[in-house]
């Protein structure tokens, strides 16, 4: 039987794993994604719910706001085909109305968030 040895962590792997930790959600790979589009949802969101998904469409009815905590976000409803979905992501994002982008992030049939209700509302890891 071998004999169990006990040593430090190697300076590399020390520094892989700090800088893993520190790395920003926008840049980490999103897993177990789903591409599909916004009609698919719409048409049966209790499929798609806390789902991660991935989604292409025009961008309308931008805002950029600031919660009570102090934090910016950026909403926009993302159309495709004559089908939209609501989008919410912490930040202000440099986007346009009319700009064209894909968007991965979680989907919500229903999300609360104290005493307000979200429905049908993507809430974006990244858009590009």
């Amino acid at each position: 039987m071998p004999e169990k040895t006990s040593q430090p962590l190697s300076r590399k792997l020390l520094v892989l794993l700090l800088s893993a930790s520190l790395t920003p959600l926008s840049s980490k790979v999103l897993t177990a994604q789903v591409r599909t589009t916004v009609a698919k949802i719409m048409s049966s969101p209790s499929e798609y719910n806390q789902q991660t998904v991935s989604v292409t469409g025009k961008i309308q009815r931008l805002k950029h706001a600031t919660s009570k905590n102090g934090k910016e976000y950026t909403t926009f409803t993302l159309s495709d085909s004559g089908r939209y979905i609501h989008v919410f992501s912490w930040g202000k994002l440099g986007l346009s109305n009319g700009q064209a982008v894909t968007v991965t992030g979680v989907f919500y049939e229903t999300k609360q968030v104290n005493q307000y209700t979200f429905k049908n509302e993507i809430e974006a890891q990244l858009v590009q």
